[in-house]
């Protein structure tokens, strides 16, 4: 496939800023592809432990593209398997740590994390600082993914004095191209009002399709708001 570089993704300080996130990388190349072909600074967050993970980061970053660690979490439903390479709130702190540890060197070009699934341990504030802790030894920040509305990881980060940030538009939350052009248009509202906003999509051909769309109709919104990777987000300041 050719190697075009992304849209810079160096700061324009007067301009509002949006992150875009892809989440549950690691099961197919073709779709990954795809969106690294959409030409802007997109943050790809890779699942642990999956088949075409390490050889997809190697990709995402020989493209100048942005890896988070995906790090799978205990839901409140004990009939949805997170994946492997979880933890769950009946893990023992070492066993959070390590976990955690091996996750990190799976994906070694991690520069942060945010969750997979995780309604249940996000919403306990000891689990959460005790992952929270592994990932700030490797100088990592954390995305809250706010799979739900109990999630403490954001405020829990904050305490911990690590940088964080959290999700504010999830763009296929109805997995429909109509939807996700939607909820584009907020994520662009949501920045040009707070100055910054962080969008996260999944590897659907349909998320793709609304974002291919979006990025051809919406000439006016775009020269309103530059693209950015997540951690320029959380560099500049707390969102």
């Amino acid at each position: 496939m050719p190697e075009r570089p992304p849209i810079s993704s160096g700061l324009q300080k007067s301009i509002p800023k949006a992150a875009l996130v892809i989440d549950d990388i690691g099961n197919s190349i073709s779709i990954a592809e795809a969106f690294l072909n959409l030409n802007l600074p997109i943050t790809f967050s890779v699942l642990p432990l999956r088949p075409f993970s390490r050889e997809l980061v190697d990709e995402i970053t020989s493209m100048g593209h942005e890896v988070l660690l995906h790090q799978p979490m205990e839901p409140f439903s004990p009939d949805i398997d997170p994946g492997p390479g979880a933890v769950y709130t009946d893990f023992t702190a070492t066993k959070i740590r390590d976990t955690i540890k091996r996750n990190i060197d799976h994906i070694a070009a991690a520069v942060g994390i945010n969750n997979h699934m995780g309604s249940k341990f996000t919403a306990d504030s000891e689990k959460m600082a005790e992952a929270l802790s592994a990932m700030k030894d490797d100088g990592l920040f954390f995305i809250d993914s706010l799979t739900s509305h109990r999630s403490v990881g954001y405020e829990v980060a904050k305490k911990l004095h690590i940088r964080t940030a959290h999700r504010n538009v999830f763009l296929d939350c109805a997995i429909k191209m109509e939807a996700t052009i939607w909820q584009m248009r907020r994520l662009m509202c949501l920045a040009i009002g707070k100055g910054k906003a962080i969008g996260i999509g999944h590897p659907f051909p349909s998320t793709l399709e609304g974002i291919r769309r979006f990025l051809a109709a919406e000439g006016k919104l775009l020269e309103m708001v530059q693209f950015v990777s997540a951690s320029k987000l959380i560099e500049t300041e707390e969102c």
